[in-house]
């Protein structure tokens, strides 16, 4: 929760994640995560800098980029709530770009090819290690270099009265801390859709060509008998 002057920066800071989070695992994030090119290593994957692929390998591979960056950007909202309130809009933009590459590192030792944690037999399917390990430290440290808000919060009625806090809108908190995974949804939605429509398409086709064929057989022994 978060107080009601400060909900519009949450909110935007949750969009920043995705946005300069996701062009940083694009640029470089990816590179180091899973280039197999010359100079990969046990430590570090090296190549495919600004992720594309050739045409016949273009759905392995941005599946792949895909799904590791929602990994890449969920290890940065973890920094997001731990600073909440506290941290520049500017600040946390460049931390959001640059905070990829702290994460792919540990994700290329768990899920690289040549990874060493993963040659040692490491098995990691949800991220607990690469994701919640590194956003979880990203944002200890980050407190730490925050320093505690001595004397931020006195109560106004005296000593032993409670604290007040003009807490803000559970449903906009809610609303910017999901945000991310509800624009994943609706991409997955969409996508959904739009591989549906083209298996119809195909389906239709499909008819329409035996449909074709049958009549045209119909046709030509129509025309041999008479």
């Amino acid at each position: 929760m978060v107080s009601r002057k400060n909900e519009a920066n949450i909110m935007v800071k949750n969009a920043v994640d995705v946005i300069f989070g996701g062009l940083g695992f694009w640029m470089f994030g990816f590179a180091f995560t899973f280039g197999n090119d010359h100079g990969a290593n046990p430590f570090s994957g090296y190549g495919d800098f600004f992720t594309d692929a050739e045409e016949t390998r273009m759905g392995d591979v941005f599946a792949l980029y895909c799904f590791q960056a929602s990994f890449a950007t969920t290890a940065t909202t973890i920094v997001s709530g731990a600073v909440a309130e506290r941290m520049n809009l500017k600040a946390y933009i460049i931390f959001a770009f640059t905070n990829t590459l702290t994460y792919c590192f540990p994700a290329h030792w768990v899920w690289g090819e040549n990874g060493w944690l993963r040659t040692m037999g490491v098995v990691d399917m949800g991220g607990a290690s690469p994701v919640h390990l590194v956003g979880g430290v990203a944002g200890l440290v980050a407190t730490i270099m925050l320093k505690p808000r001595v004397g931020r919060f006195k109560s106004v009625s005296g000593a032993g009265a409670p604290l007040r806090h003009n807490m803000g809108c559970p449903t906009n908190v809610l609303l910017g801390k999901h945000v991310f995974k509800s624009v994943s949804v609706l991409v997955l939605f969409f996508l959904f859709c739009f591989v549906l429509f083209c298996f119809a398409c195909f389906l239709f086709g499909i008819l329409v060509l035996c449909l074709s064929l049958c009549l045209g057989k119909r046709c030509n022994c129509y025309q041999a008998f008479t």
